[in-house]
């Protein structure tokens, strides 16, 4: 039942125990939502960072307030976060740049939105994103300007091929994926991929994020296994 024309989130919100779990569910999937669909690898990873203990109803609304993007929730959730201890708002941002970077395509508003997280929290982001992603955070670049329109319609229309795209194209993709997981270029020889793969394995073994509790272990672990797949594709072409 709706109260003085309070939203769902909201309603919530005011009930709910967990105000810090549940603002940090509806910025992660603001993240995943902002290029138009929450993909099954973000859902996945959203699930994982959790709070294993949190209502599915909850989770859901949260969802809903990203899709929707209503400044009233966002605003809510944004100042919930603002307020939380150092450890919190650390934690938080780097959920973030592993949302930002699950589905392997990191948009220009996930990154304005990245940087919008670190000026929210007060960290630094650069560093955070360095250590996730395996390479420097790149420029959002300028929305306003034809090259960046041209970009964008490069970059949209190189999806939709890649919708349609033959099983051997896929595989292909397979193998450039596995170069942008491992950060490096197409002409990557054996000893690079080899060095690559041993830094960023060690970089995100799950053992380095037990004391972040379960949830950024769980969420390591899936990172660490991409890491370790890309090397596998790598290692037999």
């Amino acid at each position: 039942m709706s109260h003085n024309g309070e939203s769902p989130f909201q309603q919530i919100f005011i009930l709910t125990s967990e105000k810090v779990q549940l603002s940090r569910h509806a910025l992660l999937a603001w993240i995943a939502a902002s290029d138009g669909e929450i993909t099954s690898d973000e859902h996945k990873l959203l699930q994982e960072i959790a709070n294993p203990h949190q209502h599915s109803t909850e989770f859901h609304v949260a969802l809903e307030a990203a899709r929707t993007c209503k400044s009233d929730e966002l605003i809510l959730a944004c100042e919930t976060m603002r307020d939380q201890p150092l450890k919190t708002r650390t934690e938080f941002l780097r959920y973030a740049v592993m949302v930002a970077i699950a589905d392997r395509k990191f948009t220009t508003t996930e990154n304005f939105l990245l940087r919008f997280y670190s000026e929210l929290t007060g960290i630094a982001i650069d560093s955070i994103y360095q250590d996730l992603a395996g390479h420097p955070l790149p420029l959002p670049g300028d929305p306003s300007s034809l090259t960046w329109w041209e970009a964008y319609e490069r970059d949209a229309a190189s999806k939709e091929k890649r919708k349609t795209s033959s099983q051997s194209t896929l595989d292909e993709m397979s193998r450039k994926e596995a170069l942008s997981i491992l950060g490096l270029p197409d002409d990557a020889q054996e000893n690079e991929i080899r060095k690559s793969y041993h830094r960023l394995a060690n970089k995100h073994h799950p053992d380095r994020f037990v004391d972040l509790g379960p949830n950024a272990e769980k969420a390591a672990a899936k990172k660490f296994s991409r890491i370790k797949e890309a090397y596998e594709i790598l290692s037999t072409n």
